[in-house]
């Protein structure tokens, strides 16, 4: 409906309400909804108003919860729902809104169903052990976990790909003091976000902003040039740079054309994910040591820099075109991983014919599932679950 709402005599907002009819609204419950104009002032008006009625602002992620409670979607879908609103990527947004429909839940639900089955299976193999019946056939049945166990070691593993697409690609710009490092990275910001000097050893503590590329997240980090020094705040920042050198998905590797002989210093710290960076052409010639030969000064070369990191943003996150979902989420990695451990028991246990043994095992692996499902949840889990949603939502 259409219309106005009072204070009084005094009008604050015209608006339209819509009423959502248990079970079809998104909680399960009914509920009323009030679509107003934007403005603080407004809202602050409206909320007064409503607690005049003994109404209350909904905890965060309190629609959410309630939507679980009653049924209407699993926490695998609400936790989904938290990620999507946050989603700042392509492939972020794609991944999440995947989740909320209920593709992933799915996955997971066949898999415990599987194992269920085959649960099913080996606890009347018990009942019939005495009268000398063979119901399962043990090495049938073992392949057969085995392919389940795949299944979910699969989805354990494409967390690591999950993991790039939730929280970026850290990128490290490492290199000696004066290399270019912090005029490269306000180049790929294109602002000025570190402090540029001709001196050595100005950046003393690691700086870090991002970027979007290939519809993935880079969150670049401009680090203290490493060398020997006994300068101890330079020393601490070099320090950072190390550990960050350690933690980083791609490396940056940035020489200054006129010390090429530093890049056999920083060999030792080179891998296959790093990038190896020639600056300031414009002063000396390139090699072809170096992945990349380039100018910051001048701008040349600089989009060769963005098509290598599009290189490793694509074999990082880009997602093979299947329906095996993408695990993105730190506790259901937790969970397969002690499925898997729970399904490598099964075969041990079978093989030794303590077929009691392996059904428990069986029916852990399946408990491990419904965790993820929150079929089995606790108070303490929960409140973690939705401690971080946005407020009401």
């Amino acid at each position: 409906m259409h219309g106005y709402i009072f204070s009084e005599e005094s009008i604050i907002d015209e608006v339209v309400v819509s009423f959502f009819s248990s079970p079809s609204s998104f909680t399960g419950e009914d509920v009323v909804e009030i679509s107003s104009h934007g403005g603080i002032a407004t809202y602050q008006a409206l909320i007064q108003i409503l607690n005049n009625y003994e109404l209350r602002q909904a905890n965060t992620g309190e629609f959410s919860r309630r939507a679980v409670m009653n049924g209407k979607m699993d926490i695998i879908q609400a936790e989904a729902i938290s990620d999507l609103i946050r989603s700042e990527t392509q492939f972020q947004g794609k991944q999440f809104l995947s989740q909320t429909t209920g593709q992933y839940s799915k996955a997971i639900n066949i898999i415990r169903s599987e194992i269920i089955n085959y649960c099913s299976l080996l606890e009347l193999e018990i009942d019939f052990t005495e009268e000398g019946i063979e119901l399962v056939n043990k090495k049938h049945l073992i392949g057969q976990l085995e392919i389940i166990k795949a299944k979910v070691e699969q989805m354990y593993l494409s967390y690591e790909k999950g993991i790039f697409i939730k929280n970026g690609i850290k990128v490290a710009i490492i290199g000696p003091p004066n290399s270019g490092k912090s005029s490269l990275f306000n180049a790929l910001l294109e602002k000025n976000r570190s402090i540029v000097t001709e001196l050595p050893g100005t950046t003393r503590d690691f700086i870090e902003d991002h970027i979007f590329i290939k519809g993935a997240k880079l969150v670049l980090q401009d680090t203290a040039g490493i060398r020997e020094s006994n300068e101890v705040i330079e020393k601490k920042g070099i320090e950072t740079s190390e550990k960050l050198l350690k933690k980083a998905d791609i490396v940056v590797l940035v020489i200054d054309s006129q010390n090429q002989e530093m890049l056999t210093a920083f060999k030792k710290e080179s891998t296959k994910r790093t990038i190896k960076v020639l600056n300031k052409i414009d002063l000396n010639k390139a090699s072809q040591k170096f992945d990349a030969c380039i100018s910051v000064k001048t701008g040349e070369n600089l989009d060769n820099i963005i098509k290598l990191l599009e290189q490793e943003v694509m074999r990082l996150v880009e997602i093979p075109k299947s329906s095996q979902p993408v695990v993105t989420n730190e506790r259901h990695k937790r969970k397969l991983l002690k499925a898997c451990q729970y399904l490598d028991g099964v075969k041990t246990e079978i093989e030794k014919d303590s077929i009691e043994t392996a059904c428990i095992e069986l029916r852990q692996a399946t408990k491990e599932l419904d965790e993820i499902l929150g079929k089995i949840t606790t108070e303490e889990i929960q409140n973690n679950i939705f401690e971080n949603f946005c407020i009401g939502k």
